[in-house]
């Protein structure tokens, strides 16, 4: 008999059942049996508060000679300048690593602590790397050849990262993969450790029960987490859920590499398809909406496995990089370092961000459902509209409000005009003054209120403008000048 357990999200006060699932791995034959099986509670209390919890990038302890840091704003710091971690599991073998260089990746995170070869071949094309050490474990099946103890554990990463910790390709270190809470305690000495061998680079753990995240904040400095909601019958709004649950739970201080899904359930014995390009991006700014500060996608390895899916490498290689592109040119925004406002009218399925640089606001909304939905985002800032639209399933838009500021409304311009009324109103106004008698002091083209004051000419100008009033305001009639 072999002892085999789990620990499941925490469940529902007014939950009335649950399911729990037994599975064997793929492949297995025979026979299997499973004897005394229990549910418990498990007690682990309310969890520290996070502020509170010893954290060696908190403002009052930053130390910004550090090669590697996160900064106030949660953004990581390298060689003291912004870095927003964008990148893949896997890739960085010699056969791979070629792809990386001159796109939009900048970073890869490398199973296997890879040594300092792999790391040259990493700094040649220009990516930096995570070095995975979460399977240096006494528990691990993966686990080096001689770790048999704790002691082992503690001398192979002593010999391993006083081999590359100097680097420059080194980010970060990988230090957990999916870990059960019950495990805390060996966990936060893996940190700990790590800290006393390297104290110049962080530790980024991933978990997958970001409800209890608050329980896991002593083990990592950067938390992480891998929704991976593409599979048959799923809610892909799970990326929002788990990246709001992650930064909140680790305190709001932390930053936060998420890890978004290109690779398809059916290579792990699910239902489900290989991720479309659309939903590779509505995952990521998924993330990015709501205080994502790194992506780093899950993984390179399976684009390669198409044995079931009906593509190629290249052709899901090029969807993956073409969204890596989109945030790579949003690199600007993301890393800047002006306040941006507050934001309300999200709820499970809209996100929204806030971003400023250069005393413009730009606003970033997903629709992250596969439904048709009416946005109202407010921007907690004087002088800026509240930005409403119609956002088709799973779109992204990136606003400037800036330049919306003297508009009408995005979703009348969008949805109700007559195709080129905008255009064409601007080319008359241009024409009326050029062979006017230049008595112009100022031409004011604004709202529904200003063009009112000429009356209109067009059928279909009538009909757009009449229907503005409809709503209580009673009926203009067509040709009439009501403040000329």
């Amino acid at each position: 008999w072999r002892r085999m357990s789990a620990v499941s999200a925490p469940i529902k006060q007014n939950a009335v059942r649950f399911i729990a699932r037994l599975q064997v791995t793929k492949g297995c034959t025979g026979k299997v049996r499973f004897d005394n099986f229990r549910i418990a509670k498990l007690k682990l209390g309310n969890g520290q508060d996070p502020s509170v919890v010893p954290y060696r990038y908190a403002p009052e302890r930053a130390n910004t000679n550090r090669c590697v840091w996160i900064d106030g704003m949660r953004r990581t710091r390298v060689n003291g300048e912004p870095f927003f971690p964008l990148g893949v599991y896997g890739g960085i073998l010699e056969k791979d690593i070629g792809r990386f260089k001159g796109g939009p990746f900048n970073t890869i995170m490398a199973y296997g602590a890879p040594d300092r070869k792999a790391l040259d071949r990493a700094a040649a094309n220009g990516v930096k790397v995570i070095s995975g050490v979460n399977h240096v474990c006494v528990k691990a099946k993966e686990r080096p050849k001689g770790v048999d103890s704790p002691a082992d554990e503690r001398a192979w990463l002593e010999r391993y990262v006083g081999e590359v910790k100097d680097h420059p390709a080194l980010l970060a270190w990988y230090a957990a993969d999916e870990i059960p809470v019950t495990r805390l305690p060996e966990l936060v000495a893996r940190r700990d450790l790590l800290e006393e061998l390297d104290p110049e680079h962080p530790v980024w753990c991933v978990y997958n029960n970001t409800a209890l995240m608050r329980h896991y904040v002593p083990s990592f400095d950067i938390a992480g987490a891998d929704p991976y909601p593409v599979q048959e019958g799923s809610d892909i709004a799970g990326s929002s859920r788990w990246t709001r649950e992650t930064v909140q739970g680790s305190g709001g201080n932390r930053a936060a590499w998420m890890v978004p899904q290109i690779f398809s359930w059916s290579h792990y014995n699910r239902k489900g398809g290989v991720p479309t390009r659309e939903e590779i991006r509505n995952q990521t700014w998924q993330c990015i909406a709501e205080g994502a500060t790194g992506i780093i996608y899950f993984k390179y390895g399976d684009l390669l496995n198409n044995s079931d899916t009906g593509r190629t490498f290249e052709d899901r290689w090029a969807d993956v990089t073409n969204v890596a592109w989109e945030v790579r040119r949003a690199f600007p925004l993301l890393l800047s370092s002006d306040p941006a406002p507050a934001v309300s009218g999200t709820n499970d399925t809209l996100c929204a961000r806030a971003f400023a640089k250069n005393g413009q606001i730009h606003l970033l909304v997903v629709n992250a459902s596969r439904k048709r939905v009416d946005a109202k985002i407010e921007v907690q800032k004087i002088g800026y509209p509240t930005y409403e639209a119609v956002l088709e399933p799973l779109e992204v838009r990136f606003v400037n409000l800036t330049d919306l500021r003297s508009m009408i409304p995005q979703h009348r311009i969008g949805r109700d005009a007559p195709k080129g009324w905008w255009e064409r109103r601007h080319r008359e106004k241009l024409a009326e003054i050029a062979a006017g008698p230049k008595e112009y002091d100022m031409v004011f083209v604004g709202d529904s209120i200003t063009h009112n004051w000429e009356g209109w000419k067009n059928a279909d100008e009538a009909k757009f403008i009449d229907a503005l009033h409809d709503n209580g305001k009673g009926r203009l009639k067509n040709g009439s000048r009501p403040a000329a």
